[in-house]
């Protein structure tokens, strides 16, 4: 498993995070995203 680098890592999250947001865009339940606070841990 290739290891990433914070910008991928922001990237990938942002990514997921907009899929999940268009793919609920008509559910019945939906999740607003608000702000949030990501914490790395390096090692």
């Amino acid at each position: 498993m290739a290891e990433l680098g914070p910008p991928e890592t922001i990237e990938q999250i942002r990514q997921e995070l907009w899929k999940a947001i268009t793919e609920g865009v008509d559910a019945d339940i939906q999740f607003p995203a608000g702000t949030m606070t990501l914490e790395f841990q390096a090692g």
